[in-house]
């Protein structure tokens, strides 16, 4: 085991699974890597293929603006939000309590373990949670509202 319980080979999982899953877009909700950037950011790129990729900054992600475009994102910015599946969401690196939809989601990656909040209008991201493996928007947004409709039954 590595820092914070990560598998010692988390970033080939990751890296494996990205290439398995093939997105059209990738959305990284911050903390690309902890250093060995340029080596980094190659592999990644190397997995995501033709995939338009979208960078949440993170705490850890210290380089400019500049520097993430011109190495390959095609988004670098502090928050994204769209609808999708009739819900409006919120992509953030951390939790912003503010920024909850009222009816949607927000999504963010800053957490140590995957979360989802009492009132079911935010989903916390891990990935050693999903064994390093990319997350499903759609799959998850269905997650949600079904968990949501099971939420009002009761």
């Amino acid at each position: 085991m590595e820092y914070d319980g990560r598998a010692l080979d988390h970033e080939d999982r990751i890296l494996r699974g990205i290439r398995q899953f093939a997105p059209d877009i990738l959305i990284h909700l911050g903390d690309v890597c902890f250093g060995d950037y340029e080596q980094w950011h190659e592999k990644l790129f190397e997995a995501t293929g033709n995939a338009k990729r979208w960078l949440i900054r993170g705490n850890h992600d210290v380089n400019s603006y500049t520097w993430y475009i011109e190495h390959g994102w095609d988004f670098v910015g502090q928050l994204v939000q769209m609808d999708r599946l009739g819900l409006k969401v919120i992509f953030t690196h951390a939790l912003y309590a503010g920024l909850l939809p009222v009816e949607g989601v927000s999504i963010h990656g800053h957490n140590h373990k995957s979360i989802r909040d009492k009132t079911n209008c935010e989903i916390g991201l891990h990935l050693p949670d999903n064994n390093y493996q990319p997350y499903s928007l759609d799959s998850l947004l269905r997650q949600h509202q079904k968990g949501y409709k099971q939420k009002d039954e009761n």
